[in-house]
């Protein structure tokens, strides 16, 4: 995976200034997208079609994202499938779920 590689990250990310909370990593759909999913844990993010309305997602690079919030650097090689979430005490992410 390089730093030109995408991701999809929720616009609550942006628009509310909010560390992703939650990033889960699904299969990659095409040659340059990572297959991060980034979440804020903002409470519009549990609406029932908020997954369904491409506005609520932004797509931006790796190297975009690690400039916002260095600490993704460190959870962007693992594997398909594999869940972190940020630590506020700690301040990392830690892995919830791994396949």
């Amino acid at each position: 995976m390089t730093p030109s590689h995408t991701a999809l990250a929720s616009k609550y990310v942006f628009l509310a200034d909010e560390r992703p909370r939650f990033a889960r990593r699904f299969a990659p759909v095409n040659e340059t997208d990572s297959g991060w999913c980034l979440l804020s844990g903002h409470p519009g993010e549990d609406e029932p079609d908020f997954g369904d309305q491409p506005g609520n997602f932004r797509r931006n690079t790796l190297a975009e994202l690690i400039g916002l919030f260095p600490e993704l650097a460190a959870i962007f090689d693992a594997p398909v499938d594999a869940i972190y979430e940020w630590d506020d005490e700690a301040a990392i992410y830690r892995l919830a779920y791994t396949p």
